[in-house]
């Protein structure tokens, strides 16, 4: 091969690869900003969603993980004991299976996966949650799982409807 040659195939190969490259920037850019413009426009369910006392709760957890834990919220609650209870956690993945509603909080997606034993709770308003999953199909679901993962959970008694108590906060290795 000649210089000439060498030289024409290195520029098409220059051009190649800052073709792809913007084409990846732009997908990324069309993500993030549809995953913004689904934040702006869940903010004011937010409001109506969730109490002072809850998102407290929510910010006081989230800032005690590493930012690779901060992906998305779940919370549930249950009974034990004539006692109840809500446990926060920090997934990678959506359980579509379980998912009952869904808003964002601080700009993460934060997921409502139910009322096991229908515990009386004024801390989360579940009817105005959105219940469509047409906007989260830039989210992982459990199904995407290839490996094990983890969780991290954070459970607290209801003292009283607006009134939280930390009981534990554990990791969970999740196994597919």
């Amino acid at each position: 091969m000649n210089k000439g040659s060498v030289t024409i195939i290195s520029i098409v190969f220059l051009i190649g690869s800052f073709i792809l490259y913007q084409w990846q920037q732009s997908e990324f850019e069309k993500r993030y900003s549809k995953i913004e413009a689904e934040a702006e426009a869940e903010e004011e369910i937010k409001v109506e969603s969730i109490t002072p006392t809850l998102l407290n709760a929510i910010t006081d957890f989230s800032s005690s993980l590493p930012d690779e834990s901060k992906v998305l919220y779940t919370v549930e609650f249950e009974k034990e004991n004539d006692k109840n209870f809500m446990i926060l956690s920090a997934n990678p993945y959506i359980d579509f299976n379980i998912l009952q509603g869904y808003t964002y909080v601080g700009g993460h997606l934060f997921t409502y996966y139910g009322n096991k034993g229908d515990v009386e709770q004024s801390v989360l308003n579940v009817n105005s949650l959105n219940k469509g999953r047409s906007l989260l199909d830039t989210y992982k679901t459990v199904e995407d799982a290839t490996s094990q993962y983890e969780i991290v959970r954070r459970r607290y008694e209801l003292v009283t409807p607006d009134s939280l108590l930390v009981i534990s906060t554990k990791k969970e290795i999740i196994k597919i």
